[in-house]
């Protein structure tokens, strides 16, 4: 038996990376439509761009008519034949509610901040906050919002700023330690750090901001474990077994499932060992445009 492991880990979030000189973007785009019908379409283009199913291309992708009980989510054809495709995404349900849960909150508190400075020069506010690693949605009420922009505030006009990514990863800067905001005690049950840094001329960051205010919170992102994982691939088996089609397509936004890919593949494994799908794969990309072409993995579960 597998034993199984209690270790977490904290996907990658896009809206916090910092951007190079020269590069423009300060958002990354998506690439997946929104229709569930063209995005299911689209997700089996690119798999079959990616990837050869017994040797031979899909073709003549469509989105299936009736989809419902188990029926295809998409028709194909492959090596002339009529074949199905049920397809499913690995996710944590936890991400798309506090990612807006967060941007909302951050509106708010860039607004307040914005009241009583204008900043010359970018600056990166990092948020912290005890529900971090709990997948659990951080609330904080309007008077709430406004003591945390009052600590900015008061952060930014004494010039409490801590080092830059940027600066921490230069050699030639020695000694940089972060510069963390006192935050008062009524609040220490829901912030638990705040540190302000400015961001070098010539860097783009991609949180959320407006006139060089920008916020990152870390409550939005997601926390696994093995035992989840089980949790969720078991819960897939459940929902498709009964499934009517071929092949099984299973799709995940990698970002939320960091470097988890070899886990994820060998419970895969050993949960659909017995399945009645011929084909099963996982199909791992970033839902952003660039990194989304350069990053496509695709891993065979099950192939005759």
């Amino acid at each position: 038996m597998e034993k199984k492991s209690t270790y977490k880990k904290i996907s990658l979030k896009l809206s916090g990376m910092i951007a190079g000189k020269g590069v423009k973007p300060v958002y990354l785009n998506p690439v997946l439509p929104k229709d569930k019908r063209d995005r299911e379409r689209f997700i089996v283009e690119e798999f079959a761009k990616t990837h050869k199913v017994g040797g031979f291309t899909l073709t003549d992708i469509e989105a299936s008519e009736d989809d419902s009980h188990g029926k295809s989510d998409v028709r194909a054809k492959l090596n002339g034949v009529d074949i199905g495709l049920q397809l499913t995404e690995l996710k944590i349900e936890h991400r798309p509610r506090s990612a807006d849960i967060a941007h909302k909150i951050t509106v708010k508190l860039i607004d307040c901040v914005l009241k009583e400075i204008k900043p010359p020069s970018t600056i990166l506010v990092d948020i912290q906050s005890p529900k971090d690693y709990e997948n659990v949605s951080l609330k904080l009420k309007d008077k709430e919002i406004q003591m945390l922009a009052g600590i900015i505030i008061e952060g930014f006009q004494h010039n409490e700023f801590s080092p830059s990514v940027v600066e921490y990863f230069d050699h030639k800067m020695k000694g940089l330690r972060p510069k963390y905001l006192e935050i008062p005690d009524s609040m220490q049950g829901m912030i638990s750090k705040v540190e302000i840094q400015r961001i070098p001329e010539g860097y783009k960051i991609t949180c959320p901001g407006k006139d060089n205010v920008h916020i990152n919170f870390h409550f939005d992102q997601v926390v696994t474990s093995d035992v989840m994982i089980q949790e969720l691939i078991g819960n897939i088996y459940r929902r498709k077994e009964l499934g009517s089609a071929e092949i099984l397509l299973v799709w995940c936004c990698d970002e939320y499932f960091w470097g988890q890919e070899e886990v994820i593949k060998r419970i895969f494994k050993r949960e659909f060992a017995s399945s009645s799908f011929i084909y099963i794969y996982l199909f791992f990309f970033m839902d952003a445009e660039g990194p989304f072409q350069v990053n496509k993995k695709i891993y065979v579960i099950k192939e005759k």
